[in-house]
């Protein structure tokens, strides 16, 4: 018996590796075969792509004045650039390079506007990125233009996305389909979509949902966390650091309400709530190791393409990203926040994206709504609240929507520069705030009466 387990558990980790492998070489695959795409067969939606970046501000609201509005043509412009020298000498050379068009005295948009025009524009590396987003826009340069892409995308994510909450219907979860539209809608994922810095999260989040909750073997454990080992590598590869997270949370926090609380019903609640929490951190530790060893694998197999510099600039990068300093003015050269202005920086700047304000909002405005918010829920809840609930799962839910707020603690140089985007890992915090008050609360009693009768016909 002891060496059946033996042999099970030599198996279960061998299981990992293999997958790592085989991801890793589909993705590098995947980008290599998207250079060998001859350069004159994207160069004329290639040109177009700069004339449109050429003509539009690299940041710029879309609606009003609102943050949550803001469009990063920057990114895209350099996501695109990267997409086009893809194909410029040897191919495994240029997806480990990532050259984009780059000079110190002049913005990313005209750089990539004189490539196009074969003026001779000067080239700089963005290896420490995977830039599997690049491979996809320069597929798609082949049929179609920025403009033809972002369509592409928006279409794509809503049609996902979409179907998410219709599984969730289909699976008699009514109210988490609901709240899953709601936080969608509060983060403005429609917009994101149409941004190709945001949209590939919002694409790679309905994509494992869907597979955790349609595929019969996400029953079994090792299925979740190889499934999330692979999601934390995809996000790496894709991903431009946007709101990382979505791709972990928020499907594992639909997975476990809507298909884990199916499962062991004959256990005790001791061994549920200790398998819970095993399931829980061991698909989160393998997301987190897809994804920094994705990271690191790059990083790597570019400084054996670029030399060891490519390695060390990655990873100063990286540091800078989580402990670098931030100015209190639009100008980087000015005033340095210290930790208190940083932490009310990336309280108020994400919360106040959330809250779907403009670049007046004050500090003091984004705890008034806090408050007001908060006393609210809290009100409904307390005045709705069932005598007695056993929901055993709430404490790994509330971990799980606390996730947003570590990634801002941890990397928060970013999280106080980049708010426009990074809080909209806050999705899973509205959804399964929303959620656990439906489920504490009378609002839910439905639900349960028509399972018990449910049952009750069965017997």
């Amino acid at each position: 018996m002891r060496n059946e387990y033996a042999e099970t558990m030599k198996k279960t980790f061998l299981i990992y590796p293999v997958i790592y492998i085989v991801t890793l070489g589909i993705c590098l695959l995947f980008l290599y075969l998207t250079a060998l795409i001859p350069q004159q067969a994207i160069r004329e939606h290639a040109a177009e792509s700069a004339t449109y970046f050429m003509n539009r501000p690299l940041f710029h609201k879309t609606v009003g004045n609102l943050e949550n509005f803001k469009a990063d043509n920057y990114a895209d412009c350099i996501s695109t650039g990267i997409a086009w020298h893809f194909g410029e000498g040897d191919a495994y050379r240029a997806i480990m390079a990532a050259n984009y068009n780059r000079a110190a005295d002049e913005n990313v948009n005209v750089s990539f506007e004189k490539e196009m025009l074969r003026e001779g524009a000067e080239t700089e590396s963005y290896a420490r990125y995977w830039h599997g987003s690049a491979g996809v826009i320069r597929v798609l340069l082949f049929v179609t233009d920025i403009e033809g892409i972002r369509l592409v995308t928006t279409i794509m994510g809503l049609l996902l996305n979409g179907l998410v909450v219709v599984v969730l219907i289909k699976k008699k979860q009514y109210a988490l389909g609901i709240f899953y539209a709601v936080a969608f809608l509060a983060v403005n994922g429609v917009f994101a979509l149409s941004c190709l810095e945001y949209a590939f999260v919002f694409l790679l989040m309905p994509v494992i949902t869907l597979f955790l909750l349609l595929n019969k073997n996400t029953t079994k454990p090792l299925w979740v966390q190889s499934a999330f080992l692979v999601t934390g590598m995809l996000t790496a590869f894709f991903d431009f650091l946007t709101a990382e997270t979505l791709t972990f949370t928020v499907p594992f926090a639909l997975y476990f309400i809507a298909v884990g609380s199916s499962q062991n019903q004959a256990e005790s609640r001791k061994i549920k709530r200790r398998d819970d929490w095993l399931l829980f951190m061991k698909s989160g530790m393998c997301w987190c190791i897809g994804y920094a060893g994705m990271f690191l694998s790059k990083w790597g197999l570019a400084a054996g393409v670029l030399g060891k510099d490519a390695f060390v600039q990655s990873f100063d990068m990286a540091k800078e990203r989580i402990s670098g300093d931030v100015s209190l003015t639009l100008n980087m050269a000015g005033e340095k926040a210290d930790l208190g202005q940083r932490l009310m920086g990336i309280f108020q700047r994400n919360a106040g994206c959330l809250y779907w304000g403009t670049e007046d909002m004050t500090a003091g405005g984004v705890v008034l709504i806090t408050l007001i918010a908060v006393a609210v829920v809290g009100t409904i809840w307390y005045m709705a609240r069932k005598e007695h609930y056993t929901y055993d799962k709430i404490w790994i839910l509330a971990t799980v929507a606390f996730i947003p707020v570590i990634r801002f603690l941890v990397v928060s140089n970013h999280a106080y520069i980049h708010y426009f985007f990074t809080y909209r890992a806050l999705l899973v915090t509205v959804m399964i705030t929303l959620y656990i008050v439906y489920e504490t609360t009378v609002l839910s009693e439905q639900k349960g009466k028509n399972r018990r009768k449910k049952h009750g016909r069965k017997n």
